[in-house]
C-alpha cells in the first residue's frame, strides 16, 4: 500500500465518520494533497487542496487563517507550474487574510513572500520582487535564523540577481524597512513599480 493510498483511505474514513464538511476532513484533503505534491501529481494535488479550501471556507468562513494556509498551498502549486497569474492571486489573498487577522509573521509568510517575489521577477515586476524578498529576509531574521542559514543565503542571492529599481543607492538600504511585510499591518508604505 502506497502512502497516497493510505491517505486516500484516511480521507474516506474521516468523510464517513464526520461528514464531508468537517475540519478534520479538510485536514485529510491537505495531507493527501501534500503527498500528491511530493510525488509530482500536481493536478491531483490542486484538486485536493481546492476541496480542502471548500471545506475550510464552509467551516470557518473565507477570511480565516486556516483558509489562508490552503491558499498558500494552491499558490505554491500554481507557481511551480508557472501559472503566475493564479499564483499571484492566491498569494495576494493569503497576505490579505493574514493582514486582516493581524497574524504575526512566520515562516509560512516568509515562504509566501519569497515565492511571490520569484513570480514577480518572472513577470517583470522586479521592484516588487525585491521588496518581497527583503520582507521575507526580515521575517527570517526576526524569527532568529542565523545570518549564515541557507534560506537567508538564497534570498540574498536572489536579491543580487535583480537591481533594486525605484530607489537611489543611498536611500535603498534605510528605506527597505518601510516596504516590508509590516505595511500589511498598517505600518510603512508600498513602493510603486516603475
Amino acid at each position: 500500500v502506497s502512502c497516497m493510498e493510505t491517505h486516500a483511505e484516511i480521507l474516506a474514513v474521516r468523510q464517513e465518520e464526520f461528514g464531508s464538511n468537517d475540519a478534520r476532513v479538510a485536514d485529510a484533503w491537505i495531507n493527501l494533497g501534500n503527498v500528491q505534491t511530493t510525488t509530482g501529481k500536481l493536478t491531483l494535488a490542486t484538486v485536493s487542496y481546492e476541496e480542502a479550501l471548500r471545506v475550510r471556507t464552509l467551516a470557518n468562513g473565507y477570511n480565516h487563517i486556516s483558509v489562508a494556509q490552503v491558499l498558500f498551498k494552491i499558490g505554491s502549486l500554481n507557481s511551480r507550474q508557472n501559472n503566475y497569474t493564479d499564483a499571484k492571486q492566491m498569494f495576494e489573498e493569503y497576505m490579505r487574510i493574514r493582514a486582516e487577522e493581524e497574524d504575526d509573521p512566520d515562516e509560512e509568510m516568509a515562504q509566501a513572500l519569497t515565492l511571490m517575489g520569484d513570480l514577480q521577477k518572472e513577470t517583470g515586476e522586479k521592484s516588487k520582487a525585491q521588496i518581497n524578498w527583503s520582507s521575507a529576509l526580515e521575517i527570517y531574521q526576526q524569527l532568529g535564523y542565523p545570518e549564515n542559514h541557507p534560506k537567508l543565503s538564497k534570498l540574498r542571492a536572489r536579491q543580487r540577481t535583480v537591481p533594486f529599481f525605484g530607489f537611489s543607492r543611498a536611500s535603498s538600504r534605510k528605506s527597505v524597512g518601510e516596504f516590508s511585510v509590516l505595511s500589511f499591518f498598517g505600518a510603512g508604505s508600498v513602493a510603486q513599480e516603475e
